[in-house]
Protein backbone atom coordinates (compact mmCIF):
# COMPACT_ATOMS: atom_id res chain seq x y z
CA UNK A 1 0.00 0.00 0.00
CA UNK A 2 2.89 2.37 0.69
CA UNK A 3 3.83 2.10 -2.99
CA UNK A 4 0.42 3.40 -4.02
CA UNK A 5 0.74 6.42 -1.73
CA UNK A 6 4.30 6.96 -2.93
CA UNK A 7 3.21 7.10 -6.56
CA UNK A 8 0.41 9.53 -5.70
CA UNK A 9 2.80 11.92 -3.90
CA UNK A 10 5.53 11.57 -6.51
CA UNK A 11 3.20 13.06 -9.12
CA UNK A 12 2.51 16.12 -6.96
CA UNK A 13 5.57 16.94 -4.83
CA UNK A 14 9.34 16.95 -5.23
CA UNK A 15 10.10 16.27 -1.55
CA UNK A 16 8.04 14.03 0.71
CA UNK A 17 8.25 11.09 3.06
CA UNK A 18 5.93 8.32 4.23
CA UNK A 19 6.03 6.25 7.39
CA UNK A 20 3.79 3.22 7.86
CA UNK A 21 3.66 1.84 11.38
CA UNK A 22 1.90 -1.04 13.11
CA UNK A 23 1.99 -1.69 16.83
CA UNK A 24 0.85 -4.76 18.78
CA UNK A 25 0.61 -3.93 22.48
CA UNK A 26 0.02 -5.81 25.72
CA UNK A 27 -0.42 -4.22 29.15
CA UNK A 28 -0.68 -6.14 32.42
CA UNK A 29 -0.93 -4.52 35.83
CA UNK A 30 -0.88 -6.29 39.19
CA UNK A 31 -1.82 -4.54 42.43
CA UNK A 32 -1.21 -6.50 45.62
CA UNK A 33 -1.14 -9.64 43.51
CA UNK A 34 -4.45 -9.04 41.75
CA UNK A 35 -4.83 -8.28 38.05
CA UNK A 36 -6.05 -4.69 37.74
CA UNK A 37 -5.50 -4.30 34.01
CA UNK A 38 -5.10 -6.67 31.07
CA UNK A 39 -5.31 -5.02 27.66
CA UNK A 40 -4.24 -6.17 24.19
CA UNK A 41 -4.41 -3.75 21.26
CA UNK A 42 -3.29 -3.41 17.67
CA UNK A 43 -2.98 -0.15 15.74
CA UNK A 44 -1.81 0.87 12.29
CA UNK A 45 -1.45 4.10 10.37
CA UNK A 46 0.48 6.28 7.95
CA UNK A 47 2.32 9.53 8.61
CA UNK A 48 2.82 11.54 5.44
CA UNK A 49 4.78 14.78 4.98
CA UNK A 50 5.40 16.92 1.91
CA UNK A 51 7.40 20.09 1.27
CA UNK A 52 6.21 22.87 -1.00
CA UNK A 53 8.13 26.15 -1.29
CA UNK A 54 9.96 25.41 1.96
CA UNK A 55 6.78 24.75 3.94
CA UNK A 56 5.95 21.36 5.43
CA UNK A 57 2.51 19.80 5.42
CA UNK A 58 1.62 16.78 7.54
CA UNK A 59 -1.23 14.25 7.40
CA UNK A 60 -1.92 11.19 9.52
CA UNK A 61 -4.03 8.39 8.04
CA UNK A 62 -5.38 5.67 10.35
CA UNK A 63 -5.64 2.07 9.23
CA UNK A 64 -3.72 -0.16 6.84
CA UNK A 65 -5.42 0.71 3.55
CA UNK A 66 -6.08 4.46 3.36
CA UNK A 67 -7.03 6.14 0.11
CA UNK A 68 -4.41 8.51 -1.40
CA UNK A 69 -7.23 10.97 -2.18
CA UNK A 70 -7.54 11.55 1.59
CA UNK A 71 -4.08 13.14 1.65
CA UNK A 72 -4.81 16.86 1.73
CA UNK A 73 -2.10 19.17 3.05
CA UNK A 74 -2.81 22.65 4.40
CA UNK A 75 0.61 24.02 3.52
CA UNK A 76 -0.54 27.55 2.68
CA UNK A 77 -1.78 28.44 6.16
CA UNK A 78 -0.21 31.76 7.26
CA UNK A 79 1.34 30.47 10.49
CA UNK A 80 3.36 27.72 8.77
CA UNK A 81 6.98 28.87 8.64
CA UNK A 82 9.30 28.51 5.65
CA UNK A 83 12.22 26.22 6.44
CA UNK A 84 15.57 25.57 4.81
CA UNK A 85 15.81 21.78 5.07
CA UNK A 86 19.20 20.10 5.15
CA UNK A 87 19.66 17.21 2.66
CA UNK A 88 20.02 13.77 4.24
CA UNK A 89 21.88 10.68 3.09
CA UNK A 90 19.98 8.07 1.07
CA UNK A 91 19.64 4.86 3.09
CA UNK A 92 18.50 1.38 2.13
CA UNK A 93 18.29 -0.91 5.14
CA UNK A 94 16.36 -3.56 7.05
CA UNK A 95 16.58 -3.83 10.83
CA UNK A 96 14.83 -6.86 12.29
CA UNK A 97 15.59 -7.55 15.95
CA UNK A 98 15.78 -11.31 16.44
CA UNK A 99 15.29 -13.24 19.68
CA UNK A 100 15.75 -16.73 21.08
CA UNK A 101 12.29 -16.47 22.64
CA UNK A 102 10.19 -13.93 20.70
CA UNK A 103 7.77 -12.01 22.90
CA UNK A 104 4.80 -13.05 20.78
CA UNK A 105 5.62 -16.74 21.39
CA UNK A 106 5.09 -16.43 25.14
CA UNK A 107 1.43 -16.77 26.14
CA UNK A 108 -0.35 -14.10 28.16
CA UNK A 109 -0.87 -16.69 30.90
CA UNK A 110 2.86 -17.36 30.88
CA UNK A 111 3.61 -13.66 31.31
CA UNK A 112 1.08 -13.32 34.14
CA UNK A 113 2.65 -16.34 35.87
CA UNK A 114 6.06 -14.69 35.61
CA UNK A 115 4.72 -11.45 37.12
CA UNK A 116 3.17 -13.42 39.97
CA UNK A 117 6.58 -15.02 40.66
CA UNK A 118 8.08 -11.54 40.98
CA UNK A 119 5.20 -10.44 43.20
CA UNK A 120 5.81 -13.45 45.44
CA UNK A 121 9.35 -12.17 46.10
CA UNK A 122 7.85 -8.98 47.52
CA UNK A 123 5.22 -10.85 49.55
CA UNK A 124 7.84 -13.10 51.14
CA UNK A 125 9.83 -9.98 52.08
CA UNK A 126 6.78 -8.56 53.88
CA UNK A 127 5.92 -5.84 51.34
CA UNK A 128 2.16 -5.33 51.42
CA UNK A 129 1.69 -2.27 49.19
CA UNK A 130 3.06 -3.15 45.77
CA UNK A 131 2.32 -2.73 42.08
CA UNK A 132 3.88 -4.43 39.06
CA UNK A 133 3.27 -2.96 35.64
CA UNK A 134 4.24 -4.76 32.40
CA UNK A 135 3.98 -3.35 28.89
CA UNK A 136 4.97 -4.87 25.58
CA UNK A 137 5.08 -3.30 22.13
CA UNK A 138 6.03 -5.02 18.88
CA UNK A 139 6.56 -2.23 16.37
CA UNK A 140 6.92 -2.54 12.60
CA UNK A 141 7.92 0.51 10.54
CA UNK A 142 8.30 1.11 6.84
CA UNK A 143 9.90 4.46 5.97
CA UNK A 144 10.24 5.71 2.42
CA UNK A 145 11.01 9.15 0.99
CA UNK A 146 11.46 11.01 -2.28
CA UNK A 147 15.25 11.04 -1.89
CA UNK A 148 15.46 7.26 -2.29
CA UNK A 149 15.56 6.16 1.34
CA UNK A 150 13.70 2.97 2.22
CA UNK A 151 13.96 1.43 5.68
CA UNK A 152 12.09 -1.49 7.22
CA UNK A 153 12.30 -2.13 10.96
CA UNK A 154 10.85 -4.58 13.46
CA UNK A 155 11.43 -3.60 17.09
CA UNK A 156 10.09 -5.70 20.01
CA UNK A 157 10.01 -3.80 23.32
CA UNK A 158 9.17 -5.03 26.82
CA UNK A 159 9.14 -2.97 30.00
CA UNK A 160 8.40 -3.84 33.61
CA UNK A 161 8.05 -1.43 36.52
CA UNK A 162 7.87 -2.00 40.26
CA UNK A 163 6.33 0.46 42.72
CA UNK A 164 6.22 -0.46 46.40
CA UNK A 165 5.97 1.15 49.81
CA UNK A 166 6.68 -0.05 53.35
CA UNK A 167 5.58 1.36 56.70
CA UNK A 168 7.72 1.13 59.83
CA UNK A 169 6.14 2.67 62.91
CA UNK A 170 5.06 6.12 61.68
CA UNK A 171 7.44 6.24 58.70
CA UNK A 172 6.64 5.26 55.12
CA UNK A 173 9.26 4.69 52.44
CA UNK A 174 8.61 4.02 48.76
CA UNK A 175 10.65 2.68 45.88
CA UNK A 176 10.32 2.47 42.09
CA UNK A 177 12.42 0.32 39.79
CA UNK A 178 12.16 -0.37 36.05
CA UNK A 179 13.62 -2.88 33.59
CA UNK A 180 13.31 -2.42 29.84
CA UNK A 181 14.55 -4.56 26.95
CA UNK A 182 14.64 -4.64 23.18
CA UNK A 183 14.57 -8.24 22.05
CA UNK A 184 13.05 -11.41 23.41
CA UNK A 185 11.66 -12.98 26.57
CA UNK A 186 15.09 -14.42 27.37
CA UNK A 187 16.11 -10.90 28.45
CA UNK A 188 13.07 -10.51 30.70
CA UNK A 189 12.87 -13.87 32.48
CA UNK A 190 16.29 -13.56 34.14
CA UNK A 191 17.93 -14.00 37.54
CA UNK A 192 19.24 -10.39 37.54
CA UNK A 193 15.63 -9.14 37.34
CA UNK A 194 14.61 -11.35 40.25
CA UNK A 195 17.62 -10.08 42.20
CA UNK A 196 16.47 -6.53 41.47
CA UNK A 197 13.14 -7.29 43.13
CA UNK A 198 14.86 -8.87 46.14
CA UNK A 199 17.17 -5.87 46.52
CA UNK A 200 14.28 -3.43 46.11
CA UNK A 201 12.29 -5.16 48.86
CA UNK A 202 15.20 -4.95 51.28
CA UNK A 203 16.03 -1.38 50.32
CA UNK A 204 12.53 -0.02 50.89
CA UNK A 205 12.40 -1.71 54.31
CA UNK A 206 15.80 -0.29 55.25
CA UNK A 207 14.78 3.17 54.05
CA UNK A 208 11.69 3.17 56.25
CA UNK A 209 13.87 2.43 59.29
CA UNK A 210 16.63 4.92 58.43
CA UNK A 211 17.47 7.96 60.54
CA UNK A 212 15.73 11.19 59.59
CA UNK A 213 18.20 13.61 57.99
CA UNK A 214 18.18 17.13 59.38
CA UNK A 215 17.62 19.86 56.77
CA UNK A 216 20.83 21.48 55.54
CA UNK A 217 23.58 21.35 52.94
CA UNK A 218 25.58 18.15 52.61
CA UNK A 219 28.20 16.64 50.33
CA UNK A 220 26.66 13.52 48.80
CA UNK A 221 27.65 10.65 46.55
CA UNK A 222 24.86 10.10 44.01
CA UNK A 223 24.40 6.66 42.49
CA UNK A 224 24.25 6.08 38.75
CA UNK A 225 20.48 5.69 38.55
CA UNK A 226 19.83 9.02 40.26
CA UNK A 227 22.52 10.72 38.16
CA UNK A 228 20.74 9.52 35.02
CA UNK A 229 17.38 10.75 36.29
CA UNK A 230 18.71 14.21 37.20
CA UNK A 231 20.48 14.58 33.84
CA UNK A 232 17.37 13.45 31.95
CA UNK A 233 15.01 15.85 33.72
CA UNK A 234 17.33 18.85 34.03
CA UNK A 235 18.97 18.81 30.59
CA UNK A 236 17.52 15.99 28.50
CA UNK A 237 14.11 17.60 28.03
CA UNK A 238 15.58 21.11 27.85
CA UNK A 239 17.78 20.11 24.90
CA UNK A 240 14.94 18.71 22.76
CA UNK A 241 14.96 20.54 19.43
CA UNK A 242 11.29 21.54 19.40
CA UNK A 243 11.54 22.95 22.93
CA UNK A 244 14.76 24.82 22.13
CA UNK A 245 12.88 26.66 19.39
CA UNK A 246 10.37 27.94 21.93
CA UNK A 247 11.90 28.44 25.38
CA UNK A 248 14.13 26.38 27.69
CA UNK A 249 16.96 27.14 30.10
CA UNK A 250 19.39 26.19 27.31
CA UNK A 251 18.00 28.51 24.64
CA UNK A 252 20.74 30.76 23.24
CA UNK A 253 23.49 28.97 25.16
CA UNK A 254 24.84 26.80 22.35
CA UNK A 255 28.65 26.78 22.55
CA UNK A 256 28.68 28.34 26.02
CA UNK A 257 29.95 26.80 29.24
CA UNK A 258 27.16 25.54 31.48
CA UNK A 259 29.02 23.05 33.70
CA UNK A 260 32.42 21.96 34.97
CA UNK A 261 34.98 20.97 32.27
CA UNK A 262 34.80 17.49 33.83
CA UNK A 263 31.20 17.04 32.71
CA UNK A 264 30.18 15.23 29.52
CA UNK A 265 26.56 14.33 28.77
CA UNK A 266 25.80 12.17 25.75
CA UNK A 267 22.61 11.21 23.91
CA UNK A 268 23.54 7.88 22.37
CA UNK A 269 20.79 6.43 20.19
CA UNK A 270 22.66 3.15 19.60
CA UNK A 271 23.90 2.52 23.13
CA UNK A 272 24.87 -1.09 23.82
CA UNK A 273 26.69 -2.98 26.59
CA UNK A 274 28.27 -6.29 25.64
CA UNK A 275 25.93 -6.54 22.65
CA UNK A 276 22.79 -5.88 24.75
CA UNK A 277 20.81 -2.96 23.35
CA UNK A 278 19.63 -0.20 25.65
CA UNK A 279 15.89 0.36 25.90
CA UNK A 280 16.29 3.61 23.96
CA UNK A 281 18.31 2.02 21.13
CA UNK A 282 17.12 3.60 17.85
CA UNK A 283 18.74 2.61 14.55
CA UNK A 284 16.75 5.24 12.60
CA UNK A 285 14.37 7.93 13.73
CA UNK A 286 10.91 8.39 12.24
CA UNK A 287 12.37 10.58 9.51
CA UNK A 288 14.76 7.83 8.39
CA UNK A 289 17.85 9.55 9.83
CA UNK A 290 20.45 7.22 11.30
CA UNK A 291 20.79 7.26 15.08
CA UNK A 292 24.14 8.13 16.58
CA UNK A 293 26.07 9.75 19.40
CA UNK A 294 25.33 13.40 20.18
CA UNK A 295 27.04 15.44 22.89
CA UNK A 296 24.61 17.59 24.88
CA UNK A 297 27.46 18.73 27.12
CA UNK A 298 31.07 18.34 26.03
CA UNK A 299 33.74 19.28 28.57
CA UNK A 300 31.22 21.55 30.24
CA UNK A 301 29.97 23.31 27.09
CA UNK A 302 26.52 22.96 25.56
Amino acid sequence: MIDKIFSYLEAKYKRFDIRFKTRKSLTIELKKGKIEKLVETRSAGYSVRAVENGKIGYVFLAGEKPEPKDIKFKIKLPWIKTLDLKPTATIKDKVYITATKPLENISVDGKISFLRDLDRILVEAGIENREIYYSENIVDKHIRNSEGTEILMRMPYAYIRLAASYKYQDRIASIRRAWGIIGGWEQMDTDPLRELYEESAEKVKTSAQARVVKPGKYDVIVDGDLNHLLAHEALGHASEADLLRVKTILQGRRGKRIASPLINLVDHKKFEVNGVKGYGWIPYDDGGVSGGKTYIIREGCF
